[in-house]
């Protein structure tokens, strides 16, 4: 059985703070250590509620000051004050029934540039083009069929956790490291089978497919000024210029 095993980790924007999910035999823990000595800070108890405590993934917000914890059923996301490490506020970002035999498998949390919205993604559901036999087929080919949940990709407000848009009609497979939002206030990701796209959750629409990473790719991360995008090829890293996401 694993045991000590880091689960997801993300670093403040000011450097002082380095938050841990981590695996031990009996669960998944949140805890927090200072990098100046690297000395315990704090552990976050996640398990004052009825969901499942096991959380699945957390980012700092980008003015230091709230740490957000992704977990349970429904991708409940937790949000705590950095300076005490006390629960602020939360919302399930999928609370709809959920239908037997499936799960929802929230893994991706990334916050706006500005710190206002938070996007949360699943790493199943939404819409794939399907053979007759269940194989995964091409765009276009095939049958497209929906899969629970319909719309894996959701963007919420921080400040009272109302939702503000939600994104379907792609294949979901969203992973913790594939998600990012760009200084132009829009969202990269990488889908279910490969493929980079950028979706503005402000301007009701798809999301644009741009590039094909492949199955083995799962990060990408846009520059400060949002102006360039690299992301892990199979064969490499590479850099992309973006010339004009609208």
């Amino acid at each position: 059985m694993p045991k000590n095993i880091a689960i997801d980790a993300a670093v403040s924007p000011d450097e002082r703070f380095v938050a841990l999910v981590y695996r031990t035999f009996a669960d998944r823990r949140v805890q927090i250590y200072g990098t100046v000595d690297w000395q315990l800070v704090a552990s976050i108890d996640l398990g004052d509620d009825n969901s499942p405590i096991e959380p699945q993934a957390l980012t700092f917000s980008p003015d230091n000051k709230t740490l957000a914890v992704l977990h349970g059923p429904h991708g409940r996301v937790k949000l705590f004050d950095v300076a005490s490490w006390k629960l602020l506020r939360s919302f399930d970002a999928f609370p709809e029934d959920v239908p037997k035999g499936n799960v929802v498998g929230a893994d991706a949390l990334a916050f706006s540039t500005d710190g206002t919205m938070i996007a949360v993604a699943t790493h199943g559901g939404g819409s794939w083009w399907k053979y007759s036999n269940g194989a995964v087929a091409p765009q276009g080919s095939g049958t497209l069929t929906p899969y629970f949940p319909t719309e894996p990709l959701r963007v919420y407000r921080v400040i009272d956790g109302q939702r503000v848009g939600s994104l379907g009609s792609f294949p979901g497979g969203v992973g913790r490291t594939a998600l990012a939002w760009s200084k132009g206030g829009y969202l990269g990701f990488i889908d279910g089978v490969g493929d980079i796209r950028f979706w503005d959750p402000f301007h009701p629409g798809d999301s644009v497919p741009v590039a094909n990473m492949g199955h083995h790719s799962t990060s990408l991360l846009f520059s400060n000024d949002g102006s360039q995008l690299v992301a892990n090829f199979e064969d490499g890293l590479k850099l992309f210029d973006i010339i004009n996401a609208r």
